[in-house]
């Protein structure tokens, strides 16, 4: 063990959190460690070779002019009792130790986040970087959500520049990951938590979505997208006519069919979109009318199923015909969450089964939840967009209760 660095590592790393550190020359008190268990349990008075191995770092640390110690009273030269730095000599210590100093880290990350931030435009990472920016300043250190590592750093800088590239298109994690990180596992082991973080907090404003959920929305997928549905479709696709009336099992489209395909003819009364597959599953198995367009969602919808739902919406808006979309999805948080992500993209949309009258009738079928999760559903009572679900999320509240859509097969 290099027990040089070591000692002073942990000197920095205290240094670096010190008053020292944001320039009150005023501060007395010493940048020390103690030479015991809690501060250093390396330093080992019963392993003499372990022992004499830390005097001997101190004893170069403190001929290159960066640290001063002290021995325990009445044990000169036998039990080190503390090392502190010297505070005049900080840089050396930092050249010593090959190690950035803190505010050369910070001063660089600030100029690469401004850099990042009149390259970029997309609204959410501009956010992202004008927060970090401003917390930067104010704070002369960096936020907990960004890392200090340069190689870490860089990869997340690079993924919101392959975001911006890529536009609108969908990529496999591990394509995008070797095509803008270099290394196809980069972005799954150094850059998608923190990803999903950023997302969340900054553009989707939910924590509650699911991680492959928050990746898709960006149009970043762990496998090719495929969008079920049932119901009399007709398309052109690369001049060539597809009919899905007569798939009474139901069909699919990837993202390329969703992407290329125009619709030439519609002829429905309603379109359903169904939050879980099970559900979705059943309803076909049960049999779907044929003026009925019944689309499984699987949560949140990304880029494209949104373009999917577009195409639709747009074909019976432009078509005069009286459409009826509802959505049906579970009664909890992210059920409504769901619908009303989905309301903003299809205004007239409304809600089937979630209702008040069919929690109480599947009552025996319900879950409980916690009291934040209780705290998170009593929020979305006074929030636009949430108004038609007051009456179920106060009985919610009141029994503590809410309801997959499976119960209800």
């Amino acid at each position: 063990m290099n027990y040089k660095k070591l000692i002073l590592d942990k000197l920095l790393d205290k240094y670096e959190r010190s008053k020292h550190y944001y320039g009150d020359s005023s501060i007395q008190t010493r940048v020390l460690l103690k030479f015991n268990k809690k501060e250093f349990p390396q330093y080992e008075l019963e392993d003499v070779e372990k022992k004499e191995r830390v005097h001997g770092a101190v004893g170069e640390l403190k001929r290159a002019g960066v640290v001063e110690f002290d021995w325990v009273k009445f044990e000169q030269g036998n039990i080190l009792k503390s090392v502190w730095l010297v505070l005049t000599e900080v840089e050396k210590a930092y050249s010593l130790n090959q190690r950035k100093a803190k505010s050369e880290v910070v001063t660089e990350t600030l100029s690469k986040f401004k850099k990042a931030r009149d390259e970029l435009s997309i609204h959410w990472m501009i956010s992202f970087l004008d927060d970090s920016v401003l917390e930067i300043e104010a704070n002369k250190k960096l936020p907990r959500s960004i890392p200090s590592d340069d190689e870490l750093l860089k990869a997340i800088l690079d993924t919101f520049h392959g975001l911006e590239l890529k536009g609108e298109e969908e990529v496999l994690e591990r394509i995008f990951s070797r095509k803008y990180l270099g290394g196809s596992k980069i972005f799954e082991k150094n850059v998608r938590s923190r990803l999903v973080k950023i997302v969340r907090d900054y553009y989707l404003k939910d924590d509650e979505v699911r991680t492959e959920d928050v990746l898709e929305e960006i149009g970043i997928i762990k496998s090719s997208v495929e969008l079920l549905f049932i119901g009399p479709l007709k398309i052109d696709l690369n001049d060539k006519e597809l009919d899905f009336t007569d798939f009474i099992y139901g069909s699919s489209m990837n993202s390329l069919m969703i992407k290329n395909f125009t619709l030439t003819e519609l002829v429905i009364k309603r379109v359903l979109t169904v939050e879980n597959k099970a559900t979705y599953l059943d309803l076909v198995n049960k049999g779907v009318d044929k003026d009925s367009l019944v689309i499984y969602l699987g949560g949140f919808y990304s880029p494209i199923k949104r373009l999917f739902l577009e195409k639709i919406y747009d074909y019976c808006q432009n078509h005069d015909q009286e459409v009826l979309f509802y959505h049906w999805g579970d009664i909890d948080l992210g059920g409504f969450k769901i619908f009303k992500q989905l309301k903003d993209l299809i205004p007239k949309l409304q809600s089937l089964n979630m209702d008040q009258a069919t929690l109480e009738e599947y009552r025996n079928f319900c879950d409980s939840f916690t009291d934040s999760y209780g705290k998170q559903l009593k929020k979305l009572i006074d929030q636009e967009g949430y108004q038609e679900f007051a009456e179920v999320i106060k009985y919610m509240l009141d029994e503590g209760i809410k309801l997959e859509q499976e119960a209800i097969i």
